[in-house]
């Protein structure tokens, strides 16, 4: 018998939460000069992926740990 991957749910992946984000963006009012290029939402995504990765980088690591106890 082969063993079968389950069925991914699409509404708990992490593009379906990106995506769900992006657009509770959309409702900020944006009150930046008209002729800027890149548009709101994006740039708050971006700033949100941005901390993020932040944030998992200065988690310490096993090997950060081992190195700090040597």
């Amino acid at each position: 018998m082969a063993n079968v991957a389950p069925k991914a749910r699409k509404h708990l992946s992490a593009d379906a939460l990106f995506r769900l984000v992006h657009t509770g963006f959309d409702h900020i009012p944006d009150y930046r000069p008209a002729d800027v290029d890149i548009a709101l939402p994006d740039v708050l995504i971006a700033l949100l992926t941005a901390s993020e990765e932040m944030d998992i980088r200065s988690v310490p690591t096993k090997n950060r740990l081992k190195a700090a106890c040597l």
